[in-house]
């Protein structure tokens, strides 16, 4: 319960921060945020920013250490669509994931876009999670430096 409680609470402050502008083309959209020492969270919209958002952690992965790179959960709950360019990026986000032994969750997809995932066979090469509290929590307990969780007391 206090893994979930965290979520919240996080997510609750992440939401509220005002949309960052970025580059020339001056588009209002969030970029990725370290969650977590080793998790990063991207709340993804639709285009111009989807490309622009994916093109930055494309760039931060690709600078990145491989020891001390980030799992990443991508958020799709903005998006309504992806294009032919959109897919590229993200097999390259899970290249590059792959190279550095970490893990993508994707979440939050509408019908749209997971529609998209099952025609070019995608669902079955991707990991994903209904909702970002679930990919959050699943990389959590999965990830093989994480602490264990407090066990009760033997009496």
């Amino acid at each position: 319960m206090r893994l979930r409680a965290r979520v919240r609470r996080t997510l609750r402050r992440q939401t509220r921060a005002e949309p960052v502008r970025l580059g020339r083309i001056g588009y209002a959209g969030r970029m990725a945020i370290d969650w977590s020492d080793t998790i990063v969270l991207a709340q993804l919209s639709d285009e111009p920013s989807l490309s622009e958002e994916l093109n930055a952690l494309i760039d931060r992965l690709g600078k990145a250490d491989p020891a001390t790179a980030p799992h990443v959960v991508l958020d799709f709950s903005e998006c309504t669509y992806l294009n032919s360019s959109n897919i590229a990026q993200l097999l390259r986000v899970a290249k590059r994931l792959e190279q550095a032994g970490r893990q993508l969750r994707m979440c939050g997809m509408g019908d749209e876009v997971w529609s998209v995932m099952m025609v070019t066979g995608l669902d079955k090469m991707f990991r994903f999670a209904p909702d970002t509290m679930t990919a959050l929590a699943g990389l959590q307990i999965e990830e093989p430096d994480a602490p264990a969780p407090d066990a009760p007391a033997d009496q």
